[in-house]
């Protein structure tokens, strides 16, 4: 059993007491398409299943690289990693912290 605790997008680790506070804004978000991370404000991270390598990317960003929706799957299958050049691409939806 591993003992890693998930990471927020600035790179700290999540209170594991608190997780289910942190993502409950988007229970009921459905994830099917690149535009549905502009949608529900969510950053993305993307992490690379070959060799561990992780970004964060914002929801606009998806736009300027998929103009058009693109379902999740397929967004996985077309993107290489830049450290690695594999295509084995894990997006990952992450609430954005609210403005205050």
């Amino acid at each position: 059993m591993s003992t890693d605790h998930p990471r927020n997008p600035q790179g700290g680790r999540i209170d594991p007491t608190r997780l289910f506070h942190f993502c409950s804004g988007m229970a009921n978000a459905r994830f099917e398409t690149t535009f549905s991370f502009s949608r529900h404000r969510a950053n993305c991270p993307v992490l690379c299943r070959a060799c561990g390598h992780e970004i964060v990317v914002a929801p606009s960003a998806f736009a300027d690289v998929f103009p058009l929706p693109v379902t999740i799957k397929e967004a996985e299958r077309r993107l290489n990693c830049t450290v690695c050049g594999a295509r084995r691409a894990r997006l990952i939806p992450v609430p954005m912290p609210a403005a205050r």
